[in-house]
């Protein structure tokens, strides 16, 4: 870690011991100094690819790295800075920069920690009060954060984050009452990665390097120490940009909500035109808004406007809002006038979508506005809708003996949207079940119907088209599709829908829908052990005599109609003075990974768990065995000594091995 700035450490410690009044200590935001200028600053180069059009509005500098490790700027634009110019290589402001990064970098590490989150994801912790917030590891974000002020009119969130920051594509950071971009401070030990389309707020103060994927968002700073800020396609602004002096006319632009799914009338856009003269503002010329490819004007309300004599135009299904004519109130004393534009926006895809007012979109007799307009509006896609099968009863003997159950696949949509089946969904059943000879099929899907053959194995649902509810509130729609089946021989029968089985207007299912049909055999159906030595006599070796060896083969049958998996290891441990031969030669004829386990002198052989008999077969189990001592030895596997997931052997398994002189 960086070495601290004595001084100004030491006035942080000592206001961080003022503001002590109870247990836990309060967050602060430390002084950033000329940091506070920067929205992006980068140590050894900060890069844009080129054609990728990244909007910064604050400064953009380097240090110690030089001038030319800034790439991609143009197409990139750096705006609304306090510096000039307001792309700045290694100088006085980006050295002092710097410094002012780490020591707020230093102060950040040093308060103490209020509650420590490590191992949890922030997307499921909030909302969060105001406190510092502390990992000993990585961090990541899936999904949103929230942050509450909780009526603390100073509200200051601090995280500290001894490795990475990662956040997922799409996630985001919201204030759901209070706080603004500079009062949220992020102290990462190594690097930070805003995922794709990530809308992110506060300042990134990074060890190493940051990354902003495509599309990713953030209100606030990005100063890495040690690294190269990596940009693509991305909107950074700054907290701190003052407003300019009130000469122009201004404009400002919004999203309401800033994040929605996909569908249609999912957000308002609202673009506000500011006059701080005291004199009417009149349009010389329309305004227009070209929205970012992905969205389009929505269908209801139709565009609006309160500027005095303005007409709002926009098309529903196209991608111009256009203000024309009238004018902007003047300012009343240092209260400038106002007036708003607002129409319903669409967007079909996911993403994260950048929509610009350049400087001098806006034309006025009091002149143009000097700044652009930037709002960020994040698409999310539709929740994927999900299968759940079942049977009914789960376990059912034979069919000879009248063994019958209901399959069930029940179709979940956790949109507020009907979603409409595209293909059939077609549940096929897994070998050596069918469908009953009275299937039963049906459904309570809308527009559907179930098909299935007795003695078939599909169950099919179709219709022109099929469809499901929508969800009503956080309650999602169902509907359900059934048959009656069977199956002539014992075991257990796996039946599973994979991903993508169900493809609707509102996506696949993305996880298997799978459930588990047990069919008991009759009484007297078992799974056996044997064994057996070849040859059952040896010579021990004595008297002159080459020491013998035999063969143990231990044999598992399986009658089932499936294969049998060990759900536990086979363990055979021989008798007294018998002992695994050398070389072992221990090996098996059973499914599955796993090696036999012997070694030569040992006592016992292993098959592992995980092996499998084949279905109405049998496989076995081969070591070499042998004897310094003559005698009779008796070799016995007990009752359940094979534990599988068909079945347990009830009867022990013995085998006699004679070594004579």
């Amino acid at each position: 870690m960086r070495g601290l700035s004595l001084l100004a450490s030491l006035a942080f410690i000592a206001l961080l011991s003022l503001g002590q009044t109870n247990a836990a200590l309060a967050a602060i935001a430390p002084p950033l100094g000329l940091a506070a200028d920067f929205a992006v600053l980068g140590a050894s180069a900060v890069t844009n690819p080129g054609g990728v059009a990244t909007v910064v509005i604050g400064n953009l500098g380097i240090s110690p790295g030089p001038l030319t490790a800034i790439t991609g700027f143009p197409p990139g634009s750096v705006t609304g800075g306090t510096l000039t110019p307001q792309i700045q290589g290694p100088n006085a402001n980006t050295v002092a920069a710097q410094a002012s990064a780490t020591t707020a970098y230093n102060d950040l590490a040093a308060e103490p920690c209020n509650t420590n989150l490590t191992g949890q994801d922030l997307g499921t912790v909030g909302p969060l009060p105001p406190g510092v917030y502390c990992f000993n590891s990585s961090a990541g974000l899936t999904g949103t954060l929230h942050l509450n002020a909780e009526g603390n009119p100073n509200p200051v969130w601090v995280f500290q984050i001894a490795s990475t920051l990662t956040t997922a594509s799409n996630a985001s950071v919201l204030f759901d009452a209070g706080g603004g971009c500079g009062d949220v401070f992020w102290q990462v030990g190594s690097s930070a990665t805003l995922g794709t389309g990530t809308a992110f707020i506060g300042t990134i103060i990074a060890e190493a390097s940051i990354t902003l994927n495509t599309a990713a968002s953030l209100s606030g700073s990005a100063l890495a120490l040690t690294g190269a800020v990596t940009l693509d396609g991305n909107a950074v602004t700054l907290c701190s940009v003052p407003p300019p002096t009130p000469t122009v006319p201004t404009l400002g632009k919004a999203f309401n909500p800033v994040s929605a799914d996909v569908g249609s009338n999912i957000s308002t856009l609202t673009i506000t035109l500011g006059n701080p003269n005291t004199s009417i503002a009149t349009l010389s010329a329309p305004l227009t808004d070209t929205l970012p490819t992905g969205v389009v004007i929505g269908s209801t309300p139709a565009a609006s406007t309160t500027c005095t004599g303005s007409t709002a135009t926009a098309t529903p299904g196209g991608n111009t809002l256009t203000l024309t004519g009238g004018s902007i109130p003047a300012a009343i004393g240092s209260t400038p006038g106002s007036c708003i534009v607002t129409v319903p926006v669409s967007a079909a895809a996911s993403g994260v979508y950048i929509d610009t007012l350049i400087a001098g979109a806006l034309q006025t007799s009091n002149g143009n506005n000097a700044f652009p307009a930037v709002a960020t509006l994040t698409v999310l896609p539709l929740p994927a809708p999900t299968l759940v099968k079942s049977f009914t009863p789960a376990s059912i003997p034979e069919e000879s003996n009248g063994g019958i159950s209901l399959l069930t696949v029940t179709l979940f949509n956790p949109n507020t949207s009907i979603a409409t089946l595209s293909a059939p969904l077609t549940d096929t059943l897994p070998l050596g079940t069918f469908i009953a000879s009275s299937p039963g099929a049906g459904t309570n899907c809308s527009g559907g119907t179930a098909t299935a053959t007795p003695g078939g194995n599909t169950l099919t649902l179709t219709g022109t088209p099929v469809s499901i509810p929508a969800a009503v509130g956080l309650v999602p729609g169902s509907c359900f599709e059934e048959v009656y089946v069977t199956a002539p021989l014992g075991g257990n029968y796996i039946n599973t829908l994979p991903p993508g089985a169900l493809q609707t207007s509102n996506g696949p299912n993305t996880f298997p829908a799978v459930a588990t049909l047990t069919v008991v055999p009759p009484p007297g159906v078992f799974g056996t052990l044997s064994k057996a030595f070849n040859p059952f006599s040896i010579p021990s070796g004595k008297g002159g005599n080459v020491l013998g060896v035999s063969i143990l083969t231990i044999t598992l049958t399986n009658p089932f109609r499936t294969a049998a998996t060990l759900t536990a290891p086979l363990i055979d441990t021989l008798p007294s003075l018998l002992l695994i031969a050398n070389p072992p030669a221990a090996g098996t004829t059973c499914g599955g990974t796993g090696a036999v386990s012997a070694k030569a002198g040992g006592s016992s052989v292993t098959l592992p768990a995980g092996r499998t008999i084949p279905a109405s077969g049998s496989c076995t189990v081969t070591v070499n065995v042998t004897s310094l001592c003559d005698g009779t030895y008796v070799n016995t596997l007990p009752i359940g000594a094979l534990q599988t997931d068909q079945f347990s052997n009830s009867a022990a398994a013995t085998a006699i091995l004679s070594v004579v002189k």
